[in-house]
């Protein structure tokens, strides 16, 4: 099951007149940021299939005013909206307290990878281009949650520079509090509970996001490069997150 972008044309599936029927109140809550109609119906029965409760808008601000709220557990975001882009949009939700740690999966058609990268600078977890499977961006929600989950134990850790402390999703670094995607924060506090142990990508990508995890290698080094840029003094020469040549990457133990 795909969806093309443009023309908003489904493969292998029908899309029927009525909606979708809502599940209980109780499961988990998913906002839908999708202007093509179409797209937006097909994603959201696959997501009330799975269980998840969705509410649907079209534009941003409609998003914003809902994002004031704090029982969201995921936003799927298209980037071309009609009143904003998605990267702006983006931006602001990791500047609302309800939103800052909420997981957030960009769709778009915009698939270059000047535009990948952007999307996880401005804090996007994952991104998913147009063409693409219904199922496998139900699976890439699923992972997300579960490692959203993961990092709500109520521990703090101290590494050195480093001071994690989960409950409060707060990074500080050599003194200073620094913003974290929670993409990010899940890797640093994974990092944070085996210091000095080295991670393949693929141990990395099994262990964070599930045997059945389908992102891209690419993605897992832009999210490292991007966690690295805001804990290390030079990036560029990492002390802290270093990475082992042919062999993987470890959080070195300052403790």
């Amino acid at each position: 099951m795909r969806v093309d972008s443009g023309s908003g044309l489904l493969w292998k599936t029908k899309i029927l007149d009525c909606d979708v029927e809502r599940t209980p109140t109780d499961s988990q809550t998913i906002l839908l940021v999708e202007d093509d109609r179409d797209i937006a119906r097909l994603v959201e029965r696959e997501l009330v299939l799975h269980r998840y409760r969705v509410e649907r808008y079209d534009n941003a601000q409609q998003c914003l005013v809902r994002a004031r709220h704090t029982d969201i557990d995921l936003i799927v975001l298209d980037l071309l909206l009609p009143d904003m882009h998605g990267f702006d949009l983006c931006q602001r939700l990791r500047q609302e307290d309800a939103t800052r740690a909420v997981p957030i999966v960009m769709v778009t058609a915009l698939g270059d990878e000047a535009c990948r990268v952007r999307g996880f600078e401005v804090g996007a977890d994952d991104y998913v281009t147009k063409p693409f499977s219904v199922l496998e961006l139900v699976t890439r929600i699923r992972a997300l949650l579960r490692r959203a989950a993961m990092v709500r134990r109520p521990t703090t850790e101290n590494r050195g520079e480093l001071s994690i402390d989960r409950r409060r999703h707060e990074v500080v670094v050599r003194g200073q509090s620094v913003a974290l995607t929670p993409t990010e924060f899940s890797l640093l506090a994974f990092f944070s509970r085996h210091p000095d142990r080295v991670f393949s990508r693929d141990e990395l990508l099994t262990n964070l996001w599930g045997e059945e995890c389908l992102i891209l290698e690419h993605n897992l080094d832009v999210h490292i490069w991007s966690l690295r840029r805001k804990i290390e003094r030079d990036p560029k020469r990492p002390v802290l997150l270093v990475t082992l040549r042919n062999v993987g990457f470890k959080l070195v133990d300052a403790c």
